[in-house]
């Protein structure tokens, strides 16, 4: 049963101006921004973000963690809710760290807009819930209105045309890498979109580390460093094969530093739900690898983890920019393949990429200063919340960059709509149904296939 709003997750940092009654919403005007609203300077906006999955969760409370004013966190109800594991982590570091986030639904998220007024809608959800929860639950045609923004939790290149229109009714679009913002406005421009693409690191990211050279030949250890981390992703590699190969090379590399702790650092556990279904048990694969027990599986917070980290590798996750941020060398894998399905396109030119070799040796290394100007880790950049459109933007109608697949918005519409059971009861239906047809169409496929042989 959803969560009361009345017990959402509220964050208010500060006092309000001489004038101004606690919880007022600040209202943008045409051409003003959020951070200098006339008529009472010094306003700072109320916001709320609105999460599904744990990486938009880490994601949207990392980014309003910097909001200046106050700002409220709620989870949607949808078939992808995290779990408290999945919670505590995405949230550690955050103003929320601690807390629990209440669950709201499609209807209560939708009065709660309209209860609190707020000046900036962050929707930290999967693409297709961003278009129908900006539709749905974010008053439009009127003169003062929240700016709805939106964004990707991690790497984001190269830019998809279809991840933009799913956000084509968001104001903002923060993007997170000088790269990732020149895609981005290839796609909008043309298109004549009202979207505006402002770039921000990643909210997670902490500063890199002042002098950090640009490749690290010894093999990884030394004082209170003797982790070694393996960050897998949900879609790669493709197969259980692919991935024991992993973690055999990790196995052998714990054999022959018999220092290092060597860990799998999972997101949580194997049914939990994430932006990307991942059912791989890896604390059954690990003890086959390892033999002895030497690779190890783990889940929590991935900063905590990296304080006492000696090297990370893994085939395209973002974790690899959180290790680079926190001055521990990378390895990523290239094994199988390099391009947007292993989701290390990024990585081309980077200097950290690798093989299975390098693992089993312990060669890890740290990105090339200029690869790092361009992608995530630029300097120099002003505040995101003083750089938000006024309303003259915001009254523009949206333009599609793409067309959505037919039944995308049906099937997000079920996902927040439908009670989670019921949701994944259809699911396994559909994808039972889904998956005997493709079996009688091998069988017959086969048959043919012999007849024609033969």
């Amino acid at each position: 049963m959803a969560a009361p709003c009345h017990d959402a997750a509220v964050d208010e940092p500060g006092t309000h101006p001489a004038g101004a009654r606690a919880g007022e919403p600040v209202r943008v005007r045409a051409g003003g921004a959020v951070g200098a609203t006339a008529g009472r300077p010094g306003t700072t906006p109320r916001v709320l973000v609105v999460a599904d999955t744990d990486s938009y969760l880490k994601w949207g409370a990392a980014l309003a963690t910097s909001a200046p004013g106050p700002a409220e966190l709620v989870l949607l109800r949808t078939p992808l809710l995290p779990s408290a594991v999945q919670v505590r982590s995405a949230l550690a570091g955050t103003r929320w760290e601690g807390r629990q986030p209440p669950v709201v639904s499609a209807a209560r998220l939708r009065r709660r807009v309209r209860e609190l007024a707020p000046d900036v809608v962050v929707l930290a959800l999967v693409g297709p819930l961003v278009d129908l929860v900006a539709r749905a639950c974010v008053p439009g045609g009127r003169a003062e209105r929240p700016i709805v923004l939106s964004g990707l939790p991690g790497i984001a290149v190269p830019t998809s045309a279809l991840a933009l229109h799913h956000r084509r009714r968001a104001d903002v679009l923060v993007v997170h890498s000088r790269r990732e913002q020149r895609d981005a406005l290839a796609l909008l421009e043309p298109a004549g979109a009202r979207t505006t693409a402002l770039l921000q690191r990643l909210p997670f990211l902490p500063q890199l580390p002042e002098g950090a050279p640009e490749a690290l030949g010894p093999p990884p250890g030394g004082p209170g460093r003797r982790a070694v981390l393996y960050a897998p992703q949900a879609l790669a590699p493709r197969t259980d094969a692919e991935r024991a190969s992993v973690l055999a090379a990790l196995a052998d590399l714990a054999a022959a530093r018999p220092e290092l702790d060597v860990v799998v650092k999972v997101r949580g556990e194997r049914l939990d739900e994430q932006t990307h279904r991942d059912r791989t048990d890896y604390r059954r694969l690990a003890p086959g690898a390892g033999g002895d027990g030497r690779v190890r599986v783990a889940a929590g917070p991935l900063g905590e983890h990296l304080r006492g980290a000696a090297g990370l590798v893994t085939v395209g996750s973002t974790a690899s920019l959180e290790a680079v941020a926190a001055g521990v060398p990378v390895l990523v894998l290239e094994d199988f393949g390099v391009g947007p399905e292993q989701f290390n396109e990024v990585f081309r030119g980077s200097g950290v990429l690798g093989t299975l070799d390098d693992l089993r040796a312990g060669r890890f290394l740290s990105p090339r200063a200029d690869w790092l100007e361009d992608n995530y880790f630029h300097r120099g950049q002003p505040d995101l919340w003083s750089r938000l459109p006024g309303a003259d933007r915001r009254a523009r109608p949206p333009v599609p960059l793409a067309v959505a697949p037919r039944g995308t918005a049906v099937l997000a519409a079920l996902e927040v709509l439908l009670p989670p059971a019921v949701h994944r009861a259809l699911r396994r239906s559909a994808l039972g149904a889904l998956a005997a047809v493709r079996q009688r169409r091998g069988t017959w496929a086969s048959k043919t296939s012999r007849s024609e042989a033969a």
